[in-house]
């Protein structure tokens, strides 16, 4: 009981003439806890099990909990045998023979109750739990857990799998098809090395209260009957190997056109492809405040999706790119042609965008600087991982007061520049170019150095520009109030400067 000594005091406040003080034994402990409605000790015994599953690493943590519990008196264990709310919370964070024992007596003692699964393998064991003993050919570890849980799909309210390892699936073909009490679906999937073999089909028409929705892995979507979710707000797609096949631009439209009150999008589409037999009209979704889409070095895919779509409440907008999959100079032309459609989605949906983040290396700037000119109102400005930025960037940024100039960004807020390299050179000891130092001093200065500035924050984060902080007009806008944070990238130049003199002394 001293895992639950809160618990205990919660119950000694509210007895408090019971037993005195100084007469307790641990025996007038239990003639207390026996005092305790059976609703009161199931809503304790809930929350000994639901913040016992943020403890971590074992195999069946629930379900041994219920057994601790169960074994402190007679009266708590008929309690905890005799409620099914307290066998519906079941997390494996691996499986094995004993977990999968466990997880039948937690279906069986929950009876009819919603349940609340998580499933978890990490994928250093998992490879051992997914395969088939190839001389018995028995069903592995991991079939026979999940076939126990597919079997009570009906009875699902939360669902959670995270399994995204490669694996030699054994002609394994899993149905959800019937999920009428489903809200949250996290479905990490087991990844097929033969890529492109749909192993778990997935039918959302009979899951009328989904509310979130997060895929990944070999799924095929099926589609019985047309149907909409009327409470889906978040939706999560994702792939990680180029040769997988979900989701494609084709899949991630086909659930768009059945969320129509969509609130968030995270989508990384594996390919642009268009099949014929899912060719959707263009879709508006006016609830969509957040998105954010990217790919693993397939420019292509991103401008699919986006000229696909019609966002009037758009208020935050993330790209991400975050590999090189050619050549360094043939990369820099396709990101010359490439603008990901982000003007003509601004141009159709005239949103209210405040917030704009490139997470990109290669990044051509002027067709970066032509996406910023559709952003009047933008007030965050993020860029990360660039290496092909310079000081025309920093120059287009700067605030112009002559009439009839065009000003880039005007309202902007904060500004975060995150391991952006600026006038790459090949000397990789020319750490600080001076055009980018002057640029970025005047482009803060003319963001400060008026009657109603809106600038608040600038922070750079190895952007190789943190000599900025010693230029006088920094120094001064930071003394009036404007925030400045540079971290990391001067003063591990320091600190190797520090250790060279340290060993000439020497």
């Amino acid at each position: 009981m001293s895992l639950y000594s809160n618990r205990t005091f919660l119950v000694d406040s509210t007895y408090p003439g019971l037993v005195p003080r100084k007469q307790r034994t641990p025996f007038s402990w239990l003639m207390m806890q026996s005092f305790i409605p059976d609703d009161v000790l199931v809503h304790i015994f809930n929350q000994c099990i639901m913040n016992d599953r943020l403890w971590g690493d074992v195999d069946f943590r629930s379900a041994s909990t219920v057994q601790v519990l169960a074994s402190v008196c007679r009266h708590w264990r008929e309690v905890a045998l005799s409620n099914p709310l307290l066998w519906a919370n079941i997390v494996m964070l691996g499986v094995s023979k004993q977990s999968v024992a466990g997880l039948d007596v937690c279906l069986r003692r929950s009876q009819d109750v919603p349940l609340t699964i998580g499933l978890c393998l990490k994928p250093e064991t998992a490879q051992k739990y997914l395969e088939r003993d190839p001389r018995t050919g028995k069903p592995s570890v991991f079939e026979c857990a999940l076939g126990s849980m597919v079997a009570q799909q009906r009875r699902w309210l939360l669902f959670a799998m995270v399994c995204n390892v490669f694996v030699d699936a054994p002609d394994w073909k899993w149905i959800l098809d019937d999920l009428p009490l489903l809200e949250n679906l996290v479905f990490k999937a087991p990844i097929d090395r033969r890529y492109g073999q749909p192993t778990f089909h997935l039918d959302l028409s009979k899951a009328p209260r989904l509310t979130l929705l997060d895929l990944h892995g070999d799924i095929r979507l099926l589609s019985s009957t047309p149907c909409v979710l009327e409470h889906l707000t978040n939706l999560q797609l994702e792939h990680t190997h180029p040769p997988q096949c979900f989701p494609s631009v084709s899949d991630c439209l086909f659930l768009l056109s059945m969320a129509p009150n969509l609130e968030r999008l995270h989508v990384y589409p594996s390919c642009s492809r268009l099949p014929s037999e899912r060719n959707l009209p263009h879709l508006v979704l006016p609830k969509l405040h957040w998105m954010e889409v990217g790919s693993h070095g397939a420019r292509s895919v991103i401008g699919a999706l986006i000229a696909e779509l019609t966002l009037p409440a758009l208020g935050e907008l993330r790209i991400v790119n975050d590999a090189v999959r050619m050549p360094w100079r043939d990369e820099m032309r396709v990101s010359r042609n490439t603008n990901y459609g982000i003007p003509e989605l601004l141009a159709r949906s005239r949103p209210p965008l405040v917030s704009f983040t490139v997470y990109s290396i290669v990044e051509h700037e002027p067709q970066l600087i032509a996406m910023l000119q559709h952003m009047p109102g933008l007030k965050e400005l993020t860029l990360s991982s660039c290496c092909t930025l310079s000081h025309r960037l920093l120059m287009a940024l700067e605030l112009h007061s002559q009439p009839g100039t065009i000003n880039l960004c005007p309202v902007l807020e904060r500004i975060y520049l995150r391991r952006c390299v600026f006038n790459r050179v090949k000397d990789e000891s020319v750490m600080y170019d001076p055009r980018v130092i002057e640029a970025a001093a005047q482009m803060i200065t003319s963001r400060w150095d008026i009657p109603e500035p809106t600038l608040k924050l600038v922070k750079t984060k190895y952007s190789h520009i943190s000599l900025l902080q010693k230029d006088w007009r920094i120094v001064r806008c930071g003394a009036e109030g404007l925030g400045l944070e540079f971290e990391e990238d001067e003063l591990e130049e320091d600190e190797s400067d520090e250790s060279e003199s340290d060993e000439s002394e020497e």
